[in-house]
């Protein structure tokens, strides 16, 4: 049987609606007086200057005053955009967003077509900016909670969460801070191939004892390392100084048992030790159930919506999920945002590039 905060998460959303709606129709109907005031003054006034010489035959007249057909084109379009705006349940700008999830919005990437987004190749372009300001919003509502480990989560797939993760990872290394990322998706990992990394080795083989390392309870399968390995040791580095990297590893046989394991939580706190900041990488919120176990191991969340592909049921059901778990939402990053061309450019640092325009 639901709860009252259950019942009230419901209303609110429906109440949002029927107020809306009540305005918009507010508004139409004056608009259609207006209308009708302007169609009844509009009568035209007519003067026989002369008589007609000769008949002609006319061809069809269009019946009313051309005032009529412009008033009710102008109507007709208020309506057709209305009921589209109201037909599309997807989540598409930050409207959306703070009706349906009542979260900020630290960052809005906007869509292009081709390649991953990455700031390790352009770190001075505009996208770099957006993940320099997002990661600056962000370590300031860590700093308030005196958090340092996020994670980065969705309700589906495809929506952006890698490219978010790893963007944010080397907007906060580049800042000078110590950070670790972590692949916590072991179903289908993509950390490693957006950094070029190797894979053999990684977050699953630490957690069932494959690799064994020093801080860590023992694990019950034999550990194929002769000597104990340290967390400096485990931890890629890569191109971006002060970024380094835990990768899923070889796909276990039960993700979710991993997670389960005293080994997480001990990994999770000495890394919350070592590093400045830690981003888990996690796998979509509505598909796999292992996302909701990763969620209330770090201090917050990211939640990444992307736009025109997110439904406003699977992120209200994904947020609805994360309450029920008491996971702690810090707010949202909208991707994959077409609402306007931008200009990409890049200034301040290095040579001189070619303005061009991304859709």
């Amino acid at each position: 049987m639901a709860t009252i905060s259950e019942r009230y998460a419901q209303y609110t959303p429906l109440r949002n609606d029927l107020e809306i709606v009540t305005k918009d129709t507010t508004d139409l109907m004056a608009l259609k007086r207006r209308c009708e005031l302007l169609i009844s003054s509009a009568r035209p006034y007519v003067q026989v200057r002369r008589e007609a010489v000769e008949a002609v035959e006319a061809g069809r007249k269009m019946p009313g005053s051309m005032v009529f057909w412009m008033l009710s084109a102008f109507v007709v379009g208020i309506m057709v955009a209305y009921l589209r705006e109201y037909l599309d349940t997807s989540i598409s700008s930050e409207y959306d967003v703070r009706r349906h999830l009542n979260l900020p919005v630290f960052g809005i990437v906007p869509y292009i077509d081709g390649e991953r987004l990455s700031m390790r190749l352009e770190p001075n372009s505009s996208l770099g900016e957006m993940f320099n300001a997002a990661a600056t919003l962000i370590r300031t509502a860590l700093l308030e909670g005196g958090y340092n480990c996020i994670a980065v989560c969705s309700a589906n797939p495809q929506e952006g969460k890698t490219t978010v993760s790893v963007n944010l990872a080397t907007a906060f290394a580049r800042k000078g801070l110590r950070t670790l990322l972590i692949d916590g998706d072991m179903r289908r990992p993509e950390v490693h191939n957006m950094l070029k990394l190797d894979n053999s080795r990684g977050l699953s083989g630490v957690l069932d004892g494959r690799l064994k390392v020093m801080g860590l309870t023992p694990a019950d399968s034999a550990a194929k390392e002769e000597r104990p390995m340290s967390f400096n040791q485990i931890f890629m580095g890569c191109e971006v100084e002060n970024l380094y990297v835990l990768p899923s590893g070889p796909l276990p046989a039960s993700a979710a048992t991993l997670i389960e394991t005293a080994r997480f939580e001990q990994l999770l706190s000495e890394a919350r030790k070592a590093m400045d900041i830690v981003i888990l990488d996690t796998p979509p919120i509505c598909t796999v159930s292992d996302a909701l176990t990763l969620t209330t191991k770090v201090d917050a969340n990211i939640f990444v919506v992307g736009a025109g592909m997110s439904e406003q049921r699977d992120v209200t059901w994904a947020k609805h999920l994360l309450a029920n778990v008491h996971a702690r939402m810090l707010g949202v990053i909208l991707t994959m945002s077409r609402k306007r061309a931008r200009v990409e450019y890049y200034y301040y640092y290095g040579d001189q590039k070619k303005v061009r325009e991304q859709i």
